[in-house]
């Protein structure tokens, strides 16, 4: 999913739902900056906490042999060199597979099914039980900065969450289940037949990555179609490998799908509330307008400034008799999480920020720190404890090994993360 279902469509559900304006925007803002937030080299903090240098984290990085001490974990990439970044195993199996297209439990992970499939709240799945684990942080906030930080953490798994949704049967890593082929695209706003357009823009986007990529075709996620399945206002068919070597067709509505999850999410975040399930009327009324905001179509955009303008303006058409503001700057975000760092400056500033190996921010705001751990939470869960630094501790592994979840031998899931893991 795109900006126009992360930070629109949760903020909308959020008030709806009857969070206030301030918990609903940070809810809505985490659930995006989880695609946004692409800082991925090694840093210099003065004032690391010392709760984030103790197992199970490994964003502390202790060596004398380097001048730097920070290791953030990184949940996406907007960039099209962070794109090209995708490639690396590290990269799909810390970044790309555990926060978009994050496996249903660690069961099939085991049995190296990576693919992702539409998650509902309590199945079961590892997405659900961190949803769960959330809602519980909130309930049980002492302090108002607790109560921030767990909305935190609430936004920033609904993102993976309502991506299991748009990026079902797809996987993280590098596969064949990846190597899908474009059969139809339906405009549902119009009803009309686009296929020829969206064929042109994933014939682009291939011929942009490979030439990234100097020649080279991974089939990582849904590259190998672009951001059809991201898209909320049509309906697409694709063809996909099986498992058993077959071929298998996948037809549906995204804008349907996107209803679908936002029910589940609605749903969840009533519950936050000590609320019941929406009631059936009140939600088909309320579908009814948010099928319009998903109406909107942002390939007519290259501008990413014009682009949140403009959706600003649409949502705010559908909802903004109903109070809802709407506001997304991630600038602003890196300025007021990564503390002190503007991005404004160039169009390139956030690739300069992470290859500027110079770049020294002597002090960062706690909200930083719960951000950064919130994510190795995840990791931790999936991997078992200082996940990252096994990788590195690993002398050999073939790719194949790559795809492996560590197993999981630390009970640290349940430790609360309202107050740092110690």
């Amino acid at each position: 999913m795109n900006i126009s279902f992360h930070y629109f469509a949760v903020k909308t559900l959020a008030r709806k739902a009857g969070f206030d304006e301030s918990s609903a925007q940070q809810i809505a803002v985490f659930s995006q900056f989880i695609d946004d937030y692409n800082a991925y080299l090694y840093r210099r903090y003065s004032n690391v906490p010392d709760w984030a240098k103790q197992a199970p984290y490994d964003m502390y990085i202790s060596s004398w042999t380097t001048p730097f001490n920070f290791n953030p974990v990184t949940t996406g990439f907007w960039d099209w060199m962070d794109l090209a970044t995708l490639v690396t195993p590290r990269s799909q199996k810390f970044t790309v597979s555990p926060f978009h297209f994050i496996p249903s439990t660690h069961q099939s992970m085991a049995e190296k099914d990576n693919r992702t499939f539409p998650a509902t709240l309590n199945d079961g799945t590892i997405i659900s039980d961190h949803l769960n684990f959330a809602k519980s942080e909130f309930i049980n906030a002492a302090t108002e900065t607790d109560r921030m930080n767990a909305l935190m953490l609430i936004g920033s798994r609904l993102h993976t969450f309502a991506d299991t949704y748009a990026h079902q049967l797809f996987s993280g890593y590098n596969e064949t289940c990846n190597n899908v082929t474009l059969v139809q695209v339906i405009n549902n706003m119009t009803g009309k037949d686009e296929t020829q357009k969206y064929n042109t823009l994933v014939y682009g986007f291939l011929q942009k990555m490979k030439d990234i990529l100097q020649g080279h075709q991974p089939a990582i996620g849904h590259m190998m179609i672009e951001h059809i399945p991201d898209y909320p206002w049509i309906s697409f068919t694709m063809n996909y490998p099986l498992p058993d070597g077959g071929t298998g067709t996948h037809t549906r509505s995204n804008t349907a799908e996107f209803v679908r999850a936002g029910k589940e999410i609605m749903d969840y975040l009533r519950s936050c509330l000590n609320k019941p399930p929406i009631s059936g009327n009140d939600w088909e009324q309320f579908t009814d307008k948010l099928v319009l905001g998903f109406f909107f179509d942002e390939t007519l955009y290259s501008d990413e400034g014009e682009l949140i303008r403009e959706l600003v303006k649409h949502w705010s058409s559908i909802f903004g008799q109903d109070g809802y503001l709407y506001s997304y700057d991630r600038h602003a975000l890196f300025d007021g999480i990564i503390g002190g760092y503007s991005s404004r400056s160039s169009s390139n500033a956030a690739l300069e920020m992470n290859n500027n190996i110079n770049s020294i921010f002597p002090s960062m705001s706690d909200a930083f720190y719960f951000y950064n751990a919130y994510a190795d939470h995840l990791l931790i869960d999936l991997y078992g404890s200082q996940p990252r630094s096994a990788w590195f501790n690993v002398v050999a592994e073939d790719s194949a090994a790559h795809m492996s979840p560590i197993e999981n031998t630390d009970d640290t899931f349940g430790v609360s993360m309202g107050k740092p893991l110690l």
